[in-house]
């Protein structure tokens, strides 16, 4: 099917912390208080438990929950709107807008759309479709029904209620996300999943780019755009195949080369505005569907006719928190008192204070100085570290420093631009000489990760130890899919994560030359070890890539190709970690490559160049949407949620029937032949229906494994969080959501503070406590739910 246009979908650029140093060099802060402060003055030190001082550094790039997914903007956004759902504490799922109890009012599904799955006795393994436990209700993972909570509502900035919450409103949200005139961030969520979304969407924004010539009258762009949708929605209403009308490259208006194909009949967003309800068909069953919809492009907007709001919001909130000034670079938000789950909220006041190019010892400073609640004890503060951890870095000296099992965080990576936007000579040069596997080969094994990643773990790798205890080798996070009924062999069935999957994947591709412990993060499977994933030594990598130049006639630079690896002012702290690694790099003898590292004028600048894909090489974080698999892999589809960082669409566009063929080289259609290969079989595995989850896990960690140790499309590259994470907080431990995914740890309306910092005998309690709790939740799911008002059907409310 051919698209309206090639629109780049950002939404990895959204919860992917684009080149991921900025939030990961230091917490925050602004004022320093050079003298500091003893340790007994900040365990006598007393704070207003219901003012909450954070610090934030991206400057808000929008308002507007259908069009962002930055990490910047959600740590505002999820305090402002509520969400169709939320996660708790004890990583559970409740109804935010939609009602908790809806669907399995006992309360021991995992579920708020479905009731509680029941095993199928005929099989060891899941069913999709199948029968509650509670309920003579079919849990069915295709069809997720909700209905809104009768006293979520609008309000204005002043907390004065506008008018409940409609479900209509959902459909504000899919009228703008998959309006491609609209850029937003986040269309691919819902064309991963919804029922005909990309068909629709494909339609719809023919009919809004060229109205009259697809039989639409209406001139005025709200009318028009309510007409478009109408109309694309009829046609997507009954199987069949739908041409429309486009401009081409030369500007005529043609029509489309191929149809639409609805091969199956509807719009997966089912509302029914006189019953408040909201059904989600999907294209697939979906068991982990819930994760998606804890993210902000699911939640309701007021009105469709919007854009990104980039400067402020619609005066139209639904969340926790009401903004009383956000206007400035620091920001106050107060807590909606008629929020839907006020009873909750013991923060009143949340300031931000904004941070630009922060150090290592900012934060720790601005804390000392009484001006922020918390603070992470970063190892290069070494002033910091001595004062608050010492030399035994597993025994803290400072006794009101805790630490937490952190959430799972983003996977970091290097990524390879195959088509340079820039376009000038040495940007296809470069692009050229990256289609050869060698030489992807040649940066992923001659590339000392550990040289950056050491920033995160020094002060606990050992005098030996020689990779950092960060480096990631596998993409997918640890802890995130498990599978809990896999086949462990020899009969028994258990849980498996994923990654235990790709462990054993690598080492069938390899012949066991790399080895399951090989992938565990603090080892280096790939430095020096090309003989071991290809049978090549460095020598031979070399070799094949200077004969690639001088067959294609590659552009050089005093015999080398450069490598464009832009970095970001405002990431001062980690900079210098960077520029190590390239210098070392860059230093192997006989090295046709050199990684050249330009610092841009501003974090703006810098942005706008990774967002338009004009480097080489550069690094992110992926932080999935869902939990599975598909998540991370589906970001290195062709049209995936990495298009701007791989480039594979336009290099797509580049060799296609009216591309220049610019970047055509010899290795140009075994290259193609990979990339379209991982594309149609990623695609496959995650729609077919008949697979069991142990099929499903097992397919894909066999293109994961291929595309990182076989075809080296990427080189997976660290894990951010410290290998021990200390911190100094009036922030009680687990008092927020719980997950690598969605909004719902950015959410601060479940959040307590204590006024003052506790003890070390105090923190231990409070976490035990904690674990306690935990532990009957996974054996009884219900435990706690009854008096929780996250989970409680709501009494009727006042419709407005």
């Amino acid at each position: 099917m051919n698209k309206l246009n090639n629109k780049t979908k950002y939404r990895g650029l959204a919860l992917l912390l684009a080149a991921g140093f900025i939030a990961s060099s230091a917490s925050v802060a602004v004022v320093s208080c050079k003298t500091g402060i003893s340790l007994e003055k900040v365990l006598e030190r007393r704070r207003d438990t219901k003012t909450l001082t954070l610090t934030y550094q991206s400057p808000v790039e929008g308002w507007n929950t259908a069009h962002t997914q930055l990490a910047g903007d959600g740590e505002f956004l999820a305090n402002l709107y509520a969400g169709a759902l939320g996660i708790d504490e004890y990583g559970r799922t409740y109804g935010d807008v939609f009602e908790s109890g809806y669907a399995d009012s006992n309360g021991n599904s995992p579920y708020v759309g479905n009731p509680a799955p029941k095993k199928s006795e005929s099989s060891e393994h899941e069913s999709s479709q199948i029968v509650s436990d509670e309920q003579d209700v079919e849990f069915n993972a295709s069809l997720w029904q909700y209905k809104i909570r009768s006293n979520a509502k609008w309000f204005d900035k002043t907390g004065r209620v506008l008018r409940n919450i409609k479900a209509s409103d959902f459909e504000n949200t899919a009228k703008y996300i998959l309006n491609s005139s609209k850029g937003s961030d986040l269309s691919m969520l819902w064309e991963s999943f919804i029922l005909n979304a990309t068909e629709l969407s494909e339609l719809f924004s023919a009919y809004v780019a060229l109205p009259n010539e697809n039989g639409i009258s209406e001139t005025e762009e709200n009318k028009l755009i309510d007409a478009a949708w109408k109309k694309a929605l009829e046609k997507v209403s009954k199987v069949g195949e739908v041409f429309y009308k486009l401009k081409n490259k030369e500007g005529q208006v043609v029509e489309s080369k191929e149809p639409v194909k609805i091969l199956k009949p509807g719009f997966g967003l089912h509302i029914n505005e006189e019953e408040g309800t909201v059904k989600f068909e999907l294209t697939k069953p979906s068991t982990y569907f819930e994760t998606v919809l804890t993210y902000g492009c699911f939640s309701p907007i007021y009105d469709a006719h919007v854009d990104q709001l980039a400067n402020s919001p619609i005066d139209a909130f639904s969340g926790a928190y009401l903004p009383k000034s956000i206007d400035g670079d620091d920001k106050t938000l107060v807590k909606n008192d008629n929020y839907h789950f006020a009873e909750k909220t013991s923060i009143s006041t949340i300031n931000w204070k904004y941070l630009a190019k922060p150090t290592s010892s900012k934060a720790r400073e601005m804390f000392e100085a009484g001006e922020v609640d918390s603070f992470v004890v970063k190892q290069t503060d070494e002033a910091g570290w001595n004062k608050y951890v010492g030399e035994d870095s597993l025994n803290p000296k400072f006794t009101g420093v805790y630490s937490t099992d952190p959430v799972k965080d983003f996977s970091f990576g290097i990524y390879y631009n195959f088509a340079n936007a820039t376009g000038d000579s040495k940007a296809i040069a470069a692009s050229k000489v990256l289609q050869l596997k060698e030489t992807r080969e040649f940066l992923a094994t001659s590339i000392n990760r550990s040289d950056f990643v050491k920033y995160y773990s020094e002060k606990f790798d050992t005098v030996d130890q020689k990779v950092s205890k960060n480096v990631r080798n596998i993409y997918t996070s640890p802890n995130f899919a498990i599978n809990p009924s896999a086949d462990l062999g020899d009969g028994e069935i258990g849980s498996k994560d994923y990654v235990e999957y790709v462990k054993e994947a690598v080492e069938r591709l390899t012949n066991k030359k790399v080895k399951s412990k090989d992938l565990e993060e603090g080892h280096d499977p790939f430095l020096n070890n090309s003989i071991s994933l290809s049978n090549q030594d460095q020598s031979e990598l070399i070799a094949a890539i200077n004969k690639h130049i001088k067959d294609n006639g590659i552009e050089t630079k005093e015999g080398k190709v450069e490598l464009i690896w832009a970095l970001s002012p405002d990431n001062s702290v980690t900079n210098p970690y960077l520029v190590q690694m390239f210098d070392n790099f860059n230093k192997i003898e006989g090295n046709p490559l050199k990684i050249v590292a330009p610092v841009s004028n501003t974090h703006k600048d810098w942005t706008a160049l990774q967002r338009s894909g004009k480097f080489d090489l550069a690094s992110s974080g992926w932080g999935p949407d869902y939990a599975d698999p598909y998540s991370y892999l589906a970001t290195y589809k062709i049209n995936g949620d990495y298009a701007a960082y791989h480039g594979f669409r336009r290099l797509t566009d580049d060799l296609g029937e009216n591309g220049d063929k610019k970047l055509k080289t010899s290795a140009t259609d075994s290259f193609m032949e990979i990339v379209n290969s991982y594309d149609t079989k990623v695609k496959k595995i995650d729609t077919n229906e008949g697979d069991t989850t142990d099929d499903r896990y097992n397919n894909f960690a066999e293109e994961e494994a291929k595309a990182i140790y076989i075809d080296f499309l990427f080189t997976p590259f660290y894990n951010r969080n410290q290998y021990k994470e200390y911190k100094v907080s009036y922030i009680k431990p687990y008092t927020y959501g719980h997950a690598i995914y969605g909004l719902s740890t950015a959410r601060t309306f479940t959040q307590q503070k204590s006024s003052s910092i506790a003890t070390k005998e105090e923190y231990d309690y409070q976490i035990n406590q904690y674990k306690l709790v935990k532990e009957a939740i996974d054996t009884r799911p219900s435990t706690g739910k009854a008096n929780n008002v996250l989970f409680k059907t709501p009494t009727k409310s006042t419709t407005v």
